[in-house]
């Protein structure tokens, strides 16, 4: 029988001000021993492989003479349901138990520090140097009845960019003793954010200043100067309805966003050259019951990699497919559905989806059976196996070297998993 031996102790102080908390170096103790009996189905590689006989749609997807789809994301392209059998993949893992639940974890640019984040209770900074030797190096909380939804770490670790139901803030956490606000930028309906690599300019999925006769702010990108991070100052807004998620080109020249909504194109694509003025180069449609939830792009600029479900109503009872659909997007101009691949799994819309570092596999959220494994192949993706944790996954990050993934599941644990 296992037994939670150690808990790690969540503070709350009352309303107003933002202010910091800082870390005693408190040890986490697992609540599990290494678990390490999943065993693999023995069917071999041909019996799970979705056939490579796809059709490819080379008709162009958008022109931009009028920048109108002239086709949609679940178009002509033959959706491979080829049948396989999932498989539990062997893994190890330790787990430890929260007080308060994880919505988000971030690794650290040099990989020796996560950040979960815990929405309205704040965030942990925790020291994964050793994994048999894990402990608690800073806390934040704030107290204005806002919630942290995402966090970006500078390169050096010194400044933290938070996206709250509030706004921008930056935080400077050169002292885990005492993290402070240096600056804010109020927002709302923020989904997103991405900082590029000069950490001079923040991309953000949220929304504009309120303009006479309306009665509800426009959403989209919005792009903001934080050069100085005690001055943050607005650069561009390009309106995008139902923005849910954002990916930028490892060149930072393109900007893929993806909408969540049939009034919104499933992928557009953003010219960045000019960070002050985003310049639309296409789009690709969303059909009627079809949702755009993740991106992800390959390093080379060649692929996106769109995360979709699309609902069917059966006997007035609503049915999600869930589908991983690839896109040729060499030429930006006109980007190329290549395949949609069937997932056998579902996944919750703000799971992380993430590469492996030869981006031969795509990991991402199976429900509540555990991380999903998918191998990425020239046209399609295809479903490899699960690595079970049998809790709803809400966030992951992995290690640098891609030996370990660090997951916050529902339940409130806080997870470290061996890959593959």
């Amino acid at each position: 029988m296992m037994q939670k031996i150690f808990k790690i102790g969540i503070f709350s102080i009352l309303i107003f001000s933002l202010i910091a908390c800082g870390g005693s170096d408190t040890k986490l103790e697992p609540n599990m021993e290494t678990m390490g009996n999943e065993t693999e189905n023995s069917n071999s590689e041909d019996d799970r492989r979705i056939s490579n006989d796809v059709v490819i749609d080379e008709t162009p997807i958008n022109e931009t003479e009028n920048n109108n789809p002239k086709d949609d994301i679940s178009s002509d392209v033959v959706i491979d349901e080829t049948p396989i059998n999932e498989i539990s993949l062997k893994h190890n893992f330790l787990s430890y138990n929260l007080d308060e639940l994880t919505l988000k974890v971030t690794l650290s640019n040099d990989g020796r520090r996560l950040y979960l984040i815990q929405g309205f209770y704040g965030f942990m900074i925790i020291n994964i140097e050793d994994v048999n030797n894990v402990f608690i190096e800073g806390k934040y909380q704030q107290n204005d009845g806002s919630r942290i939804d995402n966090l970006i770490p500078s390169k050096n670790g010194k400044f933290l960019y938070l996206a709250m139901t509030n706004g921008i803030h930056i935080l400077d956490s050169s002292n885990l003793d005492n993290i402070v606000e240096v600056g804010k930028f109020a927002n709302e309906f923020i989904e997103k954010i991405i900082l590029n690599k000069e950490e001079t300019i923040l991309y953000v999925s949220g929304q504009d200043d309120l303009k006479a006769g309306e009665f509800t702010p426009s959403t989209g990108l919005l792009t903001l100067d934080v050069s100085n991070p005690r001055k943050i100052t607005k650069l561009n807004f390009y309106e995008n309805s139902f923005t849910k998620d954002l990916s930028l080109s490892s060149d930072e020249k393109y900007m893929y966003l993806a909408g969540e909504s049939v009034f919104s194109a499933g992928l557009t694509i953003l010219d960045m050259s000019n960070p002050r003025k985003p310049k639309l180069v296409s789009k690709i449609a969303n059909n009627i019951n079809n949702t755009v939830y993740k991106i992800l792009l390959s390093k080379d600029g060649k692929r996106a990699y769109l995360a979709q479900d699309e609902e069917t109503s059966v006997a007035g009872v609503e049915i999600a497919d869930y589908f991983l659909t690839t896109i040729n997007i060499e030429n930006p101009l006109k980007p190329k559905v290549l395949s949609r691949s069937k997932r056998y799994f579902s996944a919750s819309k703000n799971i992380a989806m993430k590469f492996s570092l030869d981006e031969k596999k795509i990991y991402l959220g199976a429900g509540d059976r555990g991380l999903g494994v998918m191998e990425v192949g020239a046209t399609n993706v295809l479903t490899k196996g699960i690595l079970e944790t049998n809790s709803l996954i809400f966030d992951f990050a992995l290690s640098k070297d891609n030996k370990l993934a660090y997951i916050v599941t529902i339940d409130k644990n806080f997870i470290i998993m061996t890959l593959e």
